[in-house]
């Protein structure tokens, strides 16, 4: 049985922007310092600020997300990855009460924080308001009594006086305790590039014993923050461990390491052992693998490194030739093209598909995504419907596109997008991260099929 943590809540704000990533990576920091064993989630598709998470939590971050998974699974998910925690914190997505609109589910934050039961933290950005902000977190905290406001942490403020203008009115009249008083900086203290935020191996944490003093951190806030009892914790059931069947590479370094954490625990559930390998730095492919699995990232900026890597990208292209199954996301897709563009400058990659990958490209892509196959392949068979997310700024170059795409597209609302990816044999590649537990079945089925084929 797993015990509820001491502390349970979740970080949420009116609006992207908002500061939650700094305020839940001081919360991070100051629960550890408190002695807290501390699991942290973040509600989303998210893979930047779960890393971050990670490195100041010391335990990986795991996305909420009701697009992929229904309530069910969710609690579960909540639930094996609480287990040993004293402290649980949650990281919201976009403003407290947005969501998907007509999609699968209800997206928000709000919903998760309603479905697993515990309570919010407003982050608000005060820095163009004062007396205001207090309305507006009063009607934050009464929009919705079924969700539950602990406190309010204020982002961005000028000085003393601007915090007492705010502070009198929530503290004295509205009763809102007042959990941290976060300065304006000059500097953000994580930069920010075309995708989001800088990553975790980028960023320098001082920040967090500077701005610790600025949490209002006691006893009694501790307690305000405590967790209730979740039934649901009680049911955590156990996961397979098999002895592993099979082998994959799993490519992971500073430019590949956009992977959802479930879809490497599911990986490893149904008898794979997982063989990560950095194509920055590694000169040949780990032995006796199976199939290759390239996650996302920012190969573009690293292309001059990855393109003179010559060994590996030689024994990648050799591999795919083999025959044994090569599955590749965004970033990954980009290692096997034929070549990375940047601003008209060629970098040769490992030349395993019959197109380029340019970046930038106009606009970019971004949502949640039903895929819908066209073929058998290596997640499923014709027919079969998976759910993912897209989030890039690059575009495919080369004759592989259109209708001969494997997927269907659709966004969250169920409108048709278009088509797209590419099936070349044994090679699947496309710019959606999937989420393979949304469909484990058939995704199971298919893709440990594809291994013993190949094997």
């Amino acid at each position: 049985m797993v015990q509820s943590p001491l502390v349970q809540f979740m970080l949420a704000a009116p609006s992207s922007g908002s500061g939650k990533t700094l305020a839940s990576l001081l919360f991070a920091r100051m629960l550890r310092k408190a002695g807290f064993t501390l699991q942290t989630f973040k509600v989303g598709p998210d893979f930047i600020d779960p890393l971050h998470l990670t490195r100041v939590s010391g335990r990986p971050c795991i996305q909420l997300d009701r697009f992929f998974l229904d309530e069910d699974p969710i609690k579960e998910v909540y639930a094996r990855y609480s287990e040993g925690a004293g402290a649980v914190l949650i990281e919201g997505t976009m403003g407290l009460f947005d969501g998907s609109l007509g999609g699968k589910a209800d997206t928000s934050s709000a919903a998760i924080a309603k479905l697993l039961g515990v309570g919010v933290v407003l982050v608000v950005d005060v820095a163009k308001m004062a007396q205001s902000a207090a309305a507006l977190i009063h009607g934050f905290s009464s929009y919705d009594p079924n969700v539950r406001l602990l406190g309010a942490v204020l982002n961005r403020v000028a000085g003393k006086r601007h915090a007492e203008a705010i502070v009198g009115e929530l503290e004295g009249r509205l009763k809102i305790p007042i959990l941290g008083i976060l300065p304006k900086l000059a500097d953000p203290p994580i930069l920010e590039r075309h995708l989001g935020l800088h990553l975790a191996h980028e960023t320098d944490y001082g920040f967090l014993e500077t701005l610790s003093p600025c949490l209002n951190f006691s006893e009694k806030i501790e307690a305000r923050l405590g967790s209730r009892a979740l039934p649901f914790l009680s049911e955590k059931r156990p996961r397979p461990s098999p002895s592993p069947r099979f082998r994959l590479g799993v490519a992971r370094d500073e430019a590949f390491l956009f992977y959802y954490e479930e879809n490497l625990a599911f990986l490893t559930e149904i008898g794979i052992e997982l063989a990560f390998f950095s194509p920055l730095n590694d000169r040949t492919l780990p032995e006796g693998l199976d199939g290759l699995y390239l996650g996302g990232g920012y190969p573009e900026l690293f292309a001059e490194r990855l393109s003179k890597n010559e060994p590996i990208l030689r024994d990648i292209r050799a591999f795919a030739s083999s025959g044994r199954p090569v599955y590749a996301e965004c970033g990954g897709m980009a290692l096997l093209a034929s070549a990375l563009l940047i601003k008209g400058k060629r970098y040769p990659m490992a030349g395993v598909l019959d197109a380029a990958v340019e970046f930038p490209a106009v606009g970019k892509r971004m949502g949640y995504r039903k895929v819908r196959l066209r073929q058998d392949c290596l997640l499923g068979k014709a027919g079969d419907e998976l759910f993912g997310h897209e989030f890039h700024y690059s575009g495919l170059l080369g004759e592989a596109q259109g209708k001969a795409a494997p997927y269907e597209l659709f966004d969250s609302s169920g409108e048709m997008l278009g088509y797209e990816g590419i099936a070349q044999k044994n090679v699947l590649a496309s710019y959606v991260h999937l989420y393979f537990r949304a469909t484990q079945q058939h995704t199971e089925a298919s893709f440990l099929s594809a291994l013993a084929q190949g094997a």
